[in-house]
């Protein structure tokens, strides 16, 4: 709970330029959020975090940074955007943690537009129903 009362407390001033805020987060901080992230959220964001250290100039307090601003970013958008910006190559091109906080934005985004688009073209799941052999009857429907 301390975790979460200071990442909001942190999240209280953004930027008016790019809109992210800046983080007051340390190691212990960091690991225990990375702790209870799933397993392979947690290994794609290290993998990320290694090759952006050994190929740019990327510091931890932009991985302190990053990880304080896509907590509220589903965890598969997150481990989406990082294995794109490691196929891709984007920490190759200089781009570092803020283009990856903005692809993991734009996909968890994209993600829910996109099901209540589906849900408009399609239609709702039509509702189950169960047989039980042995009565004859349905027995549940959901």
């Amino acid at each position: 709970m301390k975790i979460i009362n200071k990442i909001q407390k942190s999240k209280q001033h953004r930027c008016p330029r790019c809109g992210y805020g800046k983080s007051d987060i340390d190691n212990q901080t960091a690991s225990t959020i990375l702790n209870n992230l799933e397993e392979s959220t947690s290994n794609s964001i290290r993998n990320v975090y290694h090759l952006l250290k050994n190929n740019s100039n990327a510091s931890k307090g932009e991985f302190f940074n990053f990880l304080a601003n896509v907590m509220d970013v589903e965890e598969e958008s997150i481990r989406r955007s990082c294995d794109d910006f490691v196929n891709k190559g984007y920490y190759l091109q200089g781009k570092g943690f803020h283009y990856l906080m903005a692809m993991a934005y734009r996909k968890g985004e994209y993600d829910s537009k996109r099901a209540t688009i589906e849900e408009l073209i399609h239609g709702e799941a039509p509702p189950i129903s169960i047989w039980s052999a042995e009565k004859g009857d349905f027995i549940a429907s959901t």
